[in-house]
């Protein structure tokens, strides 16, 4: 019984990881395609990536709240 739970556990583990990486990628791709920031980026890494972090774990808990 344990096993099995165990596995469920690491199984939603790293389907949400997977998730997560996904969205920060895909938003990355529009920031980079689509709104053309790359001199941005450029200048600010740390701060662009910490705030596109912060804001994929945001909306990642809000959409888990609202579901």
């Amino acid at each position: 019984m344990y096993k099995i739970l165990n596995m469920l556990l690491l199984a939603e583990i790293v389907f949400t990881l997977i998730a997560f990486f996904l969205g920060v990628m895909i938003i990355h791709l529009i920031a980079k395609t689509i709104l053309k920031l790359d001199g941005f980026i450029q200048r600010n890494k740390i701060t662009y990536w910490s705030c596109l972090v912060i804001g994929v774990v945001a909306a990642g808990s809000i959409y888990i709240s609202i579901s």
